[in-house]
């Protein structure tokens, strides 16, 4: 079985030592072109490893290195969706305070123990929804805030 990360770092090494010392950037790619095994042109593993060492030993030579993507730009599939329907104007629903949720017209939250909103409840119309939704909370370590349902005696 082949190991992909030491095949790879090896023959990049060994066009490394095949190249003049003032070889420029791409005479250096060319040479890495040329000397690919069909392992690596041929299995999408391959082709993944052998980039990552290339891209890897070109940037010592003045390739200039992938930008790292922001992790405080991340969006969740739920709030990318939640992003494209106010048209880009993104707000994560978990970050929302309780204040917000009531004036939604929702009746429950809840919570889990940092304080993110996890689930909401549209007014209960029964007794046994409202145990539900505490069951289904308390099993999941989450809090439970209620609310009078509008127009009931608070």
């Amino acid at each position: 079985m082949i190991d992909w990360q030491k095949a790879a770092s090896h023959v990049i090494g060994e066009v490394h030592r095949s190249l003049p010392a003032d070889a420029d950037l791409s005479a250096r790619k060319k040479a890495l072109r040329a000397a690919r095994p069909w392992e690596f042109a041929s299995t999408s593993w391959g082709k993944k490893v052998w980039a990552k060492h290339s891209r890897k030993y070109l940037e010592k030579f003045g390739l200039p290195p992938v930008k790292a993507k922001a992790v405080e730009d991340h969006l969740s599939p739920l709030e990318r969706l939640m992003a494209k329907a106010k048209g880009n104007a993104a707000f994560p629903v978990n970050l929302q305070t309780s204040e917000d949720v009531r004036k939604a017209g929702w009746q429950a939250e809840t919570r889990d123990a940092d304080g993110h909103l996890c689930r909401l409840h549209a007014p209960f119309e029964t007794d046994e929804d409202i145990v539900w939704l505490v069951r289904e909370a308390l099993e999941n370590g989450e809090t439970v805030t209620i609310w009078p349902a509008k127009g009931a005696a608070a």
